[in-house]
């Protein structure tokens, strides 16, 4: 179980959105863009890919964001939807952002997702173009259909079980995607 995480309901321009507000050094999870074509999230170890499956999980059952704020200036503020619910823009992100300083957060717990992997199958065909990943030097924005997050889930949750380092996302986002890549530093060899 993981408890009280900040939730922030805002509304702007006649819509309501509802983010999940973590700091990127205190969950241990950082995220930047390199060379204006890569998108790299990093996990210490294997609870950090536990949260962010976990994150994944709640942000395809319900039509909550996730912004990951950054600390330093050489990462990037991670916003992670699911796009085909309510899309969003980095003017919104901007807005938003002011609006977070200003408003009180309701704390939340998220439940570890289990490994089902009775709704996985290895046809990867089905996860193409289920991520459009978009990057500069501050934002890095995931917008996700919920079988993306669900791809997610599934490759969090076996970075955190297996040995393997990394996962690269690039098949499974649209062409005009920055290439994505998951990593757990820990286990990455």
């Amino acid at each position: 179980m993981l408890e009280n995480i900040p939730r922030f309901d805002i509304k702007l321009r006649k819509r309501s959105y509802t983010f999940l507000h973590l700091n990127q050094l205190e969950v241990g999870i950082s995220v930047r863009e390199e060379l204006g074509y890569l998108a790299l999230v990093d996990g210490k170890d294997s609870c950090q890919m536990l949260l962010l499956a976990a994150i994944c999980t709640h942000l395809s059952q319900s039509k909550d964001f996730l912004f990951l704020e950054r600390e330093r200036a050489q990462f990037s503020d991670l916003i992670l939807f699911n796009g085909a619910i309510q899309p969003i823009t980095l003017k919104d992100i901007k807005h938003i952002k002011r609006a977070m300083k200003h408003h009180r957060a309701s704390l939340i717990s998220l439940s570890e997702p289990a490994n089902d992997h009775a709704n996985s199958s290895n046809d990867s065909w089905k996860y193409n173009n289920q991520l459009r990943v978009k990057a500069d030097q501050h934002y890095v924005f995931i917008n996700a259909s919920t079988l993306g997050l669900q791809l997610l889930v599934e490759e969090c949750l076996h970075l955190a079980e297996s040995f393997s380092g990394y996962s690269h996302f690039d098949w499974y986002s649209t062409p005009s995607s920055v290439e994505l890549l998951i990593r757990n530093i820990a286990r990455n060899d």
